[in-house]
């Protein structure tokens, strides 16, 4: 073949081309009619599994994933997802450790990941390790938190309430070097999980530090982060300690802008009540979309991530708290608390987060991507231009490995809820309460408890049928 190719003569390059040409435009329609299984789409199967509750098959399911190992390049998105799976399942210690591992790999790649923009460039950011989006390494902490919530363990989720404050701070740093303004929105506010730090600061005793995180979150929330209006019992939250701390500015602030949401805060009776905290479903994830198109140097194929709009929003959780007698704590007797009967609606949208993230570096990533289509297709064509029949093979090559490897980066952590909900209730110290809850599954369970100056949490898991308790402590 190689001496075919030698003995052609200019116009018979010439002739080839053309047919180089055709053929390419073959290819091309045939990639953007075949396309290719994203990240996301091969995730499918294990979210079906988590949801159904068939947390077997899940990790069965992951482990036989051929671009997820504990060494590959998406070794961090397989330590997320793994601990997603054990946190799921309930199998606290073995998601602690798979989390742990997860936030050392992240701080160790993002290091690296600067030396890698060559491979990125030269071929596509799929050759690259995965270091994760800024929201996905604060979300690492934010579930960590939930995790040791979970566990009855508050200590270690202050500590992960301070790292969720270390890590917004640096990624603050970075974001006002670089100079982004995301949109409007800057992330090193996650409002949900300086929330969610303020709440447990508050549980252990730090009033100081929940008065800033409580602060923040509503600052961010005011600004327009995603995940619906400001949460009243923030500003309630935030009112109650700055009321303990004799805060005067911050009060009167409060007391001019939420004449609503404060309404009955006066009242002395106010204890620390309960905080409710659901998880959504995973999260859409992202999906590859082609474009192909002309050039100057002839047809160039172009592929982005996009994140669908979202189809299943909070699950169908349903509790009811109630003030209930001793004599009645299990019947229906008993006053109501307000605002207590209904279903949770979502804080923290994940998703509605990762589309504006992923809109906003749009250009940067579209500007990345054609610079390298255009160089590669600029070669390829003076290639297959030339009199030499063997450098016409070899642009051809390098013109259909630029259509083939031209693929959008659609990784992502899947299996990270989609979305958190949070409702708090201030409740009447000494007084006996009752919460009742219904999974998304039909179960029924109660929980009763006497109210004290601590601050409790319950954590709804569509995953599991029953309420999970963090008790207060001494």
């Amino acid at each position: 073949m190689g001496k075919a190719f030698t003995e052609l003569g200019p116009g018979s390059a010439a002739e080839l081309v053309v047919m180089v040409h055709v053929l390419i435009m073959v290819i091309v329609l045939q990639l953007s009619m075949m396309g290719c299984l994203s990240y996301g789409q091969t995730m499918a199967p294990m979210k079906d599994a988590i949801v159904a509750g068939d947390h077997g098959r899940a990790h069965t399911l992951l482990d036989q994933q051929q671009n997820l190992s504990q060494r590959g390049k998406n070794r961090l998105l397989y330590r997320l997802e793994k601990a997603s799976i054990y946190h799921y399942e309930g199998q606290f210690k073995a998601a602690e450790r798979e989390y742990k591992t997860a936030a050392r790999l992240a701080t160790e790649l993002y290091t690296k990941s600067i030396s890698q923009g060559v491979m990125s460039w030269m071929i596509n950011d799929n050759t690259t390790d995965y270091v994760g989006e800024d929201y996905e390494i604060i979300g690492i902490h934010t579930m960590m938190a939930i995790l040791y919530l979970e566990m009855g363990e508050l200590n270690k989720a202050a500590v992960e309430a301070r790292r969720i404050n270390t890590r917004l701070r640096e990624l603050g740093r970075d974001a006002q070097a670089r100079g982004d303004d995301a949109g409007g929105i800057r992330y090193e506010r996650d409002a949900f999980a300086l929330y969610l730090s303020g709440l447990v600061f508050e549980a252990t005793g730090k009033v100081d530090h929940a008065i800033i995180d409580f602060t923040k979150a509503l600052e961010s929330y005011e600004q327009g982060y995603p995940g619906g209006d400001t949460p009243p019992e923030l500003v309630q939250s935030l009112y109650r300690l700055a009321r303990q701390r004799a805060r005067s500015s911050l009060l009167t602030k409060l007391a001019a802008e939420y004449t609503h949401e404060l309404a009955g805060m006066d009242s002395p009776a106010s204890g620390a009540g309960i905080v409710v905290i659901a998880k959504g479903y995973p999260t859409v994830g992202k999906r590859s979309q082609s474009f192909v198109f002309h050039a100057p140097h002839g047809l160039i194929r172009y592929a982005w991530p996009v994140i669908p709009a979202r189809s299943p929003g909070m699950p169908p959780y349903v509790f009811q708290l109630k003030r209930a007698s001793t004599q009645a704590l299990f019947g229906d007797a008993g006053a109501h608390v307000d605002g207590a009967d209904g279903r949770m609606l979502m804080l923290q949208d994940y998703d509605d987060l990762a589309r504006i993230i992923l809109e906003d570096r749009r250009t940067g990533l579209t500007a990345k991507a054609l610079s390298r289509i255009v160089a590669k297709g600029a070669l390829a064509y003076g290639l297959m231009n030339s009199d030499s029949s063997a450098m016409v093979l070899v642009g051809m090559l390098l013109s259909l490995s630029s259509l083939f490897t031209e693929t959008a980066d659609t990784r992502s952590w899947n299996l990270l809820p989609g979305g958190f909900g949070l409702k708090r209730y201030f409740l009447q110290p000494q007084q006996t309460y009752q919460l009742r809850y219904v999974s998304p599954q039909g179960k029924h369970s109660t929980y009763v408890f006497v109210q004290d100056e601590h601050l409790r949490f319950v954590i709804l898991d569509y995953s599991r049928d029953g309420l999970v308790i963090s008790e207060p402590f001494d």
